[in-house]
């Protein structure tokens, strides 16, 4: 039995469904693959094929989410990414740029109670409050650009940046710094000095020792205080291996005792 409506056609009302999300579970599977923040793929380098492939598969998803072809002019936004990430596609990046999920788990999460009945996330278009249990995020950029979090994520997987204003939410590490040319040189002028300091005390070290073979008949005071002096100017180990006296000498007797006496140490 046919209604009233029907009958005299009298046009039914169309109430605006909200716009159904696409199934994104091969974009998430494409993206495990090249998600360099990732712990598995910290040090493999991603194939264009798979970029391509992933900003393809998030392009796909939010042309399905603009609708028909009446729909289409509705969300600029929402065409603008689908443009970029056909871009991408068509050129990949040697690497994904998007966020880490730790940044993703991050994000500020604003209350059911916050929310606006005029308040719609600017991908979907969908308002807020028309979900139960909405969850919804708000970017650091500015106060009032919130998003559905399953909108949002998959954009931040693959681009840093807020898509209303595209300023980027995260900060680049700076490269290390390149060597201080000036801090090389010191650390070559310091070694060639600390030589230097040890081959003048192999030196004195040696004038020491002929000293005292000259003064060998002087008391055996006299000979140990210079026996003292050629320790202390010495203070390396390869002394005794520059000095060379006849057996017996004695300069060799000192640095023999020298070298039972105390410990050398390299300069």
């Amino acid at each position: 039995m046919s209604s009233y409506d029907i009958e005299h056609s009298v046009p039914a009302e169309q109430k605006d469904q909200p716009r159904r999300r696409p199934d994104l579970s091969t974009f998430f599977g494409n993206l495990d693959m090249i998600d360099t923040s990732q712990t598995q793929n910290a040090n493999s380098i991603p194939l264009p094929r798979d970029i391509s492939a992933a900003y393809r598969n998030l392009a796909n998803a939010f042309d399905m989410m603009r609708g028909g072809t009446q729909e289409q002019g509705q969300n600029g936004l929402l065409e603008q990414l689908v443009e970029s990430l056909m871009q991408g596609a068509e050129h990949p990046p040697t690497e994904v740029q998007g966020v880490s999920d730790e940044f993703i788990q991050e994000l500020e999460r604003v209350p059911k109670k916050s929310l606006k009945e005029d308040q719609s996330c600017p991908i979907c278009s969908n308002p807020f409050l028309e979900d139960p249990h909405p969850l919804v995020v708000r970017l650091a950029c500015h106060k009032d650009h919130l998003f559905d979090l399953e909108c949002i994520q998959p954009w931040l997987k693959l681009n840093p940046t807020c898509p209303l204003d595209r300023q980027v939410l995260v900060k680049k590490k700076a490269p290390p710094p390149p060597p201080d040319e000036e801090e090389a040189d010191y650390d070559e002028i310091k070694r060639e000095v600390i030589a230097l300091t040890c081959v003048e005390r192999m030196q004195d070290a040696i004038v020491h020792v002929r000293n005292l073979e000259r003064v060998s008949k002087r008391p055996s005071s006299d000979i140990d205080r210079l026996q003292g002096r050629v320790i202390l100017a010495a203070g390396i180990a390869d002394v005794p291996n520059f000095l060379t006296h006849e057996k017996g000498s004695p300069g060799t007797l000192i640095l023999s005792a020298a070298e039972t006496s105390m410990k050398w140490q390299p300069c």
